[in-house]
């Protein structure tokens, strides 16, 4: 079923050792042949064991069943997820996420834009990443990852920051955010820099807390 409309011949899996002896290596090959269309997904979960030779063959047969290779059809519109709100601080400074069921008590924010916890069609998955004192909240993956010249090959490091980021050594914090609109990625474009806060939405602000409680003396 899942090379419908691909290659007539099955997905092969080559394994074994390496005869090249400039070359230390252990061959794991999998050739997949099936076609992927729009909406579908080709999974493959497989184990790679080490231990002693004697022992490794008794090992593998506790893992058999745990193997799974197949095609998911529209598998993303499967799961209903939930709606999310992206919620700013006025000043800019700071954003949070909620689920749409749940109310943002913090009056010093806005409604920015809505999207998804699942993927659909449509919908990029968006990140907050985090390098020193800089963030960043958009789809791009690598928006802090420093980059090779040309001489290397045009490398891309997203395990590293750049140097807007500060120390270049500094390993960036990643955090997957939820699913947007690739239609409308500007209409849930935040203040450069605003820092994610997890907690904003759960409480008043004090200055609103000292109004409110001066308020309701008087």
């Amino acid at each position: 079923e899942g090379r419908r409309g691909g290659s007539a011949r099955p997905s092969l899996l080559r394994t074994g050792v390496n005869r090249r002896v400039a070359r230390d290596y252990t061959v794991w090959t999998h050739v997949i042949r099936d076609r992927i269309f729009p909406g579908q997904t080709h999974m493959t979960r497989q184990y790679f064991l080490t231990d002693r030779y004697v022992h490794t063959a008794e090992h593998a047969k506790k893992w058999v069943d745990e193997t799974v290779s197949g095609m998911m059809y529209d598998y993303a519109d499967s799961d209903d997820g939930r709606d999310l709100k992206l919620y700013v601080s006025f000043d800019g400074s700071s954003f949070a996420m909620i689920a749409d069921e749940e109310e943002c008590l913090d009056p010093c924010s806005a409604l920015k834009c809505t999207g998804r916890s699942t993927p659909e069609k449509g919908y990029a998955p968006f990140f907050y990443i985090a390098c020193g004192p800089k963030a960043y909240f958009g789809p791009d993956k690598y928006h802090f990852a420093p980059v090779d010249d040309d001489e290397n090959g045009g490398i891309v490091r997203p395990y590293l920051c750049d140097d807007e980021g500060g120390d270049p050594s500094t390993e960036p914090q990643w955090r997957l955010m939820g699913y947007f609109s690739v239609e409308e990625t500007g209409e849930c474009a935040i203040p450069k820099g605003a820092q994610y806060n997890e907690n904003l939405c759960d409480h008043t602000p004090a200055e609103s807390r000292k109004l409110g409680s001066s308020q309701s003396a008087s």
